[in-house]
This record gives C-alpha cells, sequence and structure tokens, in this order.
C-alpha cells in the first residue's frame, strides 16, 4: 500500500509533467509543423520569416521545459526548482494578459490564440500550486518559519 507522502509525491509528479506535457503538445508542432501555427501568430504573410519566428518560439517552450525534469524526478528534494516553475508560469501569465489586453478586437485570430495560452497558463500555474502544496504542505513551511517545528536535541 503506498504512504501518504509516497502518494503526494506521486501526485505531484503527474501535475507537474501533465504541465509538461502541455507545453510540449504546443511546442513541437510550431518546429515541425510552423506552416499550420503560422496563422495563430499572424506571420503566415511573412514567408519564411514567419515560419521562423514560430520555429523559435518552439525552441523557446522546448528550453523552457528542461527545469521540469528534476521536478518530476523530485519534487519534494528540488524545491528551488519547483519555485521556478511555479515563478516562470505565473511570469507567463502575466506576460500573455498584458498583450491580450492590448490588442485590439480587429486580430481575432491573435485573440484567440492569447486566450489559449492565458487559458493553458492559468490552468498550468493552478496545477503547479497544487503540486508544490502537495509535497511542501503549507502548514509545514508556516510552522519551520514560526518556530513551531519540531525541535532536534543537540
Amino acid at each position: 500500500m503506498m504512504s501518504k507522502g509516497d502518494f503526494r509525491v506521486w501526485l505531484a509528479r503527474m501535475l507537474v509533467a501533465a504541465v509538461c506535457g502541455w507545453n510540449l503538445s504546443a511546442a513541437l508542432p510550431m518546429i515541425l509543423r510552423p506552416t499550420d501555427m503560422a496563422g495563430s501568430f499572424a506571420v503566415a504573410a511573412c514567408g519564411r520569416g514567419g515560419m521562423i519566428m514560430v520555429q523559435g518560439l518552439g525552441v523557446a517552450f522546448l528550453m523552457w521545459q528542461v527545469p521540469f525534469v528534476p521536478t518530476v524526478w523530485d519534487p519534494r528534494h528540488n524545491r528551488v526548482t519547483f519555485l521556478c516553475l511555479i515563478v516562470m508560469q505565473m511570469v507567463g501569465l502575466a506576460g500573455e494578459t498584458l498583450m491580450l489586453a492590448s490588442l485590439s478586437e480587429g486580430s481575432p485570430a491573435l485573440r484567440a490564440t492569447g486566450l489559449r495560452f492565458v487559458a493553458f497558463d492559468g490552468a498550468g500555474l493552478i496545477l503547479l500550486i497544487v503540486g508544490y502544496l502537495a509535497v511542501h504542505p503549507i502548514t509545514a513551511a508556516l510552522a519551520a518559519l514560526s518556530g513551531l517545528g519540531a525541535v532536534r536535541g543537540g
């Protein structure tokens, strides 16, 4: 039977892996089939330069997945990396929200893309926070900060 601690670790792993999987499902089509994605970024008319821009964005997405690997491997001991994932997700969500707000109503393809990015990053942020709290419960963190944690004898 799985212990409560093991369940929490596996829950965190699954949630982090899900966010990574979503990100890879966006990255790989951008890299492998940029012409299919160009319309979503309003760069189809830019020819080869637009395709390179879409592929470059896909490479950036792929690069951003590197810190997910140690977090999935050991979400409990790779706490700093886990926190970096949460901050990265927050930065992405904030930036995409600001970009979406700046788009005119005359940009339906860009607005739809922006809404998708905001929705996925918002959902990803929630999953990452839930995963983090599964292995780093807030009560333990508050107890440690307030000095209520277990005191080791010397």
